[in-house]
């Protein structure tokens, strides 16, 4: 594990926690506003539709705070604190803290989804030959973290409850913030880092935004089926 520089494994493990957290709350929401809290299917749809559609928009907002005087580890450290309360919210199985608690998760989403890229790009200034690798390893627990969080929250909410659920959810995302700031320090002086190696880009600014916007519509198709697993696949 010394193949990583320091700070990389922390900023890893808190990405799985947060994602771990996030993909609980997306595989049960659905049913969660349906059977629990007596929306329609149609109601249940559009309300997990824009809740998940504010969780791309929200890093837009993140992006603004992060530009500016906070920085990526703070905006990620206070993402990862309000997604936790947004968490607890959705816990107390009422419909206004049911859209408090959704609105905090988004938020806190978008602010999280700002750190591993960013800061993983610094961390590997200094050896940029090892910068796939290490997002492969953010984006493998990230997946693990996918795999297995929807089958532990179930069981959680068979067990216990729907509380206990959302409660497992809030946990994990405490769980991420310790772990972030137990090397803040490390990260923050990897953010401060200017000496950050890039290649020049040779291709035209047409045929680049050609190649994003190519890559944005194959995004777009991957997206569509894959997100009615927990929307109408499911019911």
């Amino acid at each position: 594990m010394r193949l990583y520089p320091p700070g990389f494994l922390s900023l890893s493990a808190s990405v799985a926690c947060e994602r771990f957290g996030f993909f609980l709350l997306a595989s049960l929401l659905l049913l969660y506003l349906n059977e629990q809290l007596g929306f329609t299917t149609a109601q249940a749809t559009d309300i997990l539709g824009c809740f998940i559609a504010a969780t791309y928009l929200s890093p837009l907002l993140a992006g603004a705070f992060t530009d500016g005087r906070l920085g990526i580890v703070r905006v990620a450290s206070l993402g990862y604190v309000v997604a936790a309360t947004g968490y607890a919210l959705l816990a107390a199985e009422s419909r206004l803290m049911l859209y408090v608690g959704l609105m905090l998760v988004a938020l806190g989403a978008g602010a999280a989804k700002l750190a591993p890229q960013s800061i993983a790009t610094r961390l590997f200034a200094a050896e940029p030959e090892l910068h796939d690798r290490g997002l492969t390893l953010i984006y493998l627990l990230a997946n693990v973290s996918a795999l297995v969080s929807p089958v532990i929250g179930e069981t959680a909410r068979a067990w216990l409850g729907w509380p206990a659920a959302f409660a497992l959810a809030s946990l994990s995302l405490v769980a991420a913030w310790l772990i972030l700031q137990a090397q803040s320090g490390v990260l923050r002086a990897a953010e401060r880092e200017t000496s950050v190696q890039k290649e020049a880009s040779k291709s035209n600014g047409s045929g680049s935004l050609v190649m994003v916007l190519g890559l944005c519509a194959l995004s777009v198709l991957l997206t569509v089926p894959h997100m009615q697993a927990g929307s109408t696949l499911l019911l």
